[in-house]
């Protein structure tokens, strides 16, 4: 167990075509159910009552929901390819250093396989009660899929 995250962003700072969204609405982060009690509470104070979790039901399992489960309202919403020789740790076993293009590839396979979950996702953004934390393990590449396409439907240019 950690006491802190180490990839926690707020999205406040994302410009948007119509202004910027209000501070402590939308987080992203690493695996958020390793935390321990002060950065719990920490969340639980800056007003997060609903965690996506874009994680794998075999990583869901190896952690669980953690101490953030007693304030939020957990979603299961797994960013991931139907099969473990889809997955990046796969890849880059088989194919060394990827290229942009590779990575690129996987992030386009990633986001086909997970339509669902990333519909539903942007569904529990919109209908929350309060601020919304959407995390996979490291926070980098699933929560980075979701992310985009969430910025891409609020109307952030594509840079």
């Amino acid at each position: 167990m950690t006491d802190q995250l180490s990839n926690l962003r707020d999205l406040h700072s994302v410009k948007l075509s119509q202004g910027r969204l209000r501070p402590g609405l939308l987080f992203r982060s690493d695996d958020v159910c390793t935390i321990g009690p002060t950065q719990a509470k920490s969340l639980q104070v800056q007003g997060v009552t609903d965690v996506i979790d874009l994680r794998g039901h075999d990583e869901l399992q190896a952690t669980g929901r953690g101490l953030v489960s007693e304030f939020t309202q957990h979603h299961h919403l797994p960013l991931v390819v139907s099969d473990q020789s889809g997955s990046y740790s796969a890849l880059r076993q088989s194919e060394g250093v990827l290229s942009a293009q590779q990575v690129g590839q996987w992030y386009f396979h990633v986001a086909q396989a997970s339509t669902r979950s990333i519909i539903q996702g942007l569904g529990v953004i919109a209908h929350s009660i309060g601020a919304v934390l959407f995390h996979c393990a490291a926070g980098k590449d699933r929560t980075g899929i979701f992310a985009a396409f969430l910025l891409s439907t609020l109307g952030a240019p594509h840079t």
